[in-house]
C-alpha cells in the first residue's frame, strides 16, 4: 500500500480555499490531489472534513445554481415552443377562414 500524501498543513489551506469560494475540484487541484482523494481525506481525517465544509458548501451552491439555470432555460424553451405553436395555429385558422370567405377566423371550427 502506498503512503498517503496527506499533510496536516493542508487543513488551513483547504479552509482558506473554501473561504475564497472554490469548489471541490478546484480546491483539490490547488492542493495537488484529485477530487477522489479529497473525498477520501474527508472520510479519513475528521479535521480535514471540518475544514473542507465550506468547499463542499460552495460546490453544492454552484450545482444548485446550475440546475436552477438549466430548469429556467427548459421553461423558456417550452414557453417559446408554445408561443410558436399558438402562432402557427392562428395562421392556419386565418388561412382556413380566407379559403372559405370567413372574415372572423375565430368562427372557424376545425
Amino acid at each position: 500500500m502506498t503512503r498517503s500524501k496527506f499533510d496536516p498543513t493542508m487543513i488551513p489551506r483547504v479552509k482558506k480555499l473554501g473561504q475564497r469560494g472554490l469548489k471541490i475540484g478546484e480546491a483539490a487541484a490547488r492542493l495537488g490531489i484529485t477530487s477522489a482523494t479529497f473525498a477520501r481525506y474527508e472520510r479519513t481525517y475528521p479535521e480535514f472534513k471540518k475544514a473542507a465544509a465550506a468547499v463542499r458548501t460552495n460546490s453544492k451552491r454552484w450545482l444548485d445554481l446550475r440546475y436552477a439555470r438549466l430548469l429556467m432555460m427548459d421553461e423558456q424553451r417550452i414557453l417559446r415552443a408554445l408561443a410558436h405553436v399558438r402562432k402557427r395555429k392562428q395562421q392556419a385558422l386565418a388561412n382556413h377562414a380566407a379559403k372559405f370567405g370567413i372574415e372572423d377566423p375565430s368562427q372557424v371550427r376545425v
